[in-house]
């Protein structure tokens, strides 16, 4: 388990007993969540390296101090260039929202990557246009609205 200030980030695996898949079925109620999701998914699920550091393109639980499952967070290999860029990515249960946890994940994610990733050029967000909460979660997390395109708000956290 890596232990973020606040949160606590668990390797995604779906097992009844985990209480994962419960919560993966909610969050793909979402379409553009379910998307996302299963274009992954297969990645996901395989065993991660190590259960206290957290490794790009794997999917993990967001527990809160009271151990709830309450979403999902991962990162993916940025598509700009491969050097030095990661695209964050949050998904919060439908039933905590509104709570400032995705503010709480975005800050501290991007706190461990700046901490753990060397050579790290930049962390980007794409977040659809409607989304006004997420797109106001990214200003508040320190990030730099880039430019719009196909429907999306792109951000970076050290801008263009």
């Amino acid at each position: 388990m890596i232990k973020l200030r606040n949160l606590n980030l668990e390797p995604l695996r779906i097992h009844v007993e985990s209480g994962h898949y419960q919560l993966v079925r909610r969050l793909a109620e979402n379409q553009g969540v379910y998307d996302f999701i299963s274009k992954r998914f297969g990645e996901w699920v395989k065993p991660p390296i190590s259960e206290d550091q957290y490794e790009i393109d794997k999917a993990y639980v967001i527990a809160n101090n009271n151990q709830e499952k309450i979403g999902m967070c991962g990162s993916t290999k940025g598509s700009v260039n491969s050097g030095g860029i990661i695209d964050l990515w949050v998904a919060i249960d439908e039933s905590y929202r509104r709570k400032g946890y995705g503010e709480k994940v975005v800050v501290q994610m991007t706190e461990y990557f700046l901490d753990t990733i060397p050579k790290l050029d930049n962390i980007s967000l794409a977040i659809k246009k409607e989304n006004i909460a997420s797109n106001k979660v990214a200003m508040l997390s320190g990030y730099t609205f880039d430019y719009e395109q196909d429907g999306k708000n792109y951000y970076s956290y050290f801008g263009k």
